[in-house]
């Protein structure tokens, strides 16, 4: 009998548990990660909903990028948006261009960590990836002074951003290695090489 009333409680719990949940049980873990992180950050669910449901390919991002992706959406968030947040047109623009932006960074982030930059690094590149690109999407909506006409663009002036902080990273990567070889040839070079001739060093007169 205790195992009966144990199997007809657990029967109740499945029929009684929330649709969205059962809905979103074959998503990619990535949006299971950024769902509970743009929860505690006080997202509606509607907002949420707004992301998620974009056309997107979530499958291609690493679970450890949700983070990332969770602040840079929140930093966007609080730059009050693309549009008005009261304006009836908000929210399907809106919600492609934050999609955008996070497609953008998941695909930075996973490039950069292939070329082997930390996370600090690629925090910092994809925080300022999304503060380039909100910039420059509000010089687009001012020129073309509409919401609409405005988001046909914002696809690709958002990769050419991000795309721009990544090739500056791998600039900066590539400078720090040249200057890390050249001050450790420096150490590993014999005493008497680093003395400059003259009557202190080789070459100087004898007494």
């Amino acid at each position: 009998m205790r195992t009966l009333g144990i199997g007809l409680v657990a029967a109740l719990l499945l029929v009684a548990m929330p649709l969205w949940t059962q809905a979103t049980s074959d998503e990619p873990e990535f949006l299971g990660e950024l769902r509970g992180m743009l929860e505690k950050e006080d997202w509606s669910p509607e907002e949420i909903r707004e992301i998620v449901e974009q056309d997107a390919d979530w499958s291609r991002a690493a679970p450890g990028d949700a983070g990332i992706v969770a602040l840079c959406l929140q930093y966007a968030r609080s730059r009050g948006g693309i549009g008005p947040e009261d304006s009836a047109e908000r929210t399907e623009p809106q919600a492609r261009i934050r999609v955008r932006i996070a497609e953008a960074v998941m695909e930075m982030s996973g490039e950069m960590r292939r070329l082997g930059f930390d996370e600090p690094r690629i925090l910092r590149a994809a925080l300022s990836g999304t503060r380039e690109a909100l910039d420059e999407l509000s010089g687009l909506k001012q020129r073309e002074g509409s919401q609409a006409d405005m988001d046909g663009g914002a696809g690709e002036l958002i990769r050419s951003r991000f795309r721009q902080e990544l090739h500056s990273a791998m600039n900066l990567q590539a400078r720090h290695r040249v200057e890390t070889r050249v001050r450790e040839e420096k150490q590993s070079r014999p005493a008497d090489l680093l003395v400059p001739p003259g009557p202190q060093g080789p070459g100087g007169p004898r007494r």
